[in-house]
């Protein structure tokens, strides 16, 4: 849980993708490769606490000792920022969106 993770909202991530096709003709033919991500980390840990608290669960958060994906992934996103004018949500604030909204549809 303490291995940080770039995490993008999918509403993030299909306005960048918006913007990209808007911008196109500013790039002339040329192929610019361009970073879409929050460039904010969140570790899996973090994230599955976000999740906890946002529902008010009472689950608790068991890490396993498995062996997976090393290494810290983190987006520079100066480029998206600069060339198409994206700017990502704040993550935490999105995470906890989706959860009360995800815990709206299963109370009903």
């Amino acid at each position: 849980g303490s291995i940080v993770r770039d995490y993008i909202s999918s509403q993030d991530g299909i306005n960048a993708i918006l913007k990209s096709i808007d911008c196109i003709e500013n790039f002339k033919n040329k192929y610019v490769a361009i970073n879409i991500g929050s460039g904010q980390t969140v570790t899996a840990l973090k994230l599955a606490q976000l999740i906890i608290n946002s529902v008010e669960s009472k689950s608790q958060i068991t890490p396993l000792n498995q062996d997976g994906p090393q290494g810290n992934f983190i987006l520079d996103i100066s480029e998206a920022n600069k060339l198409l004018g994206f700017k990502s949500s704040v993550m935490e604030d999105e995470i906890t969106k989706y959860a009360l909204k995800k815990k709206k549809g299963y109370e009903k």
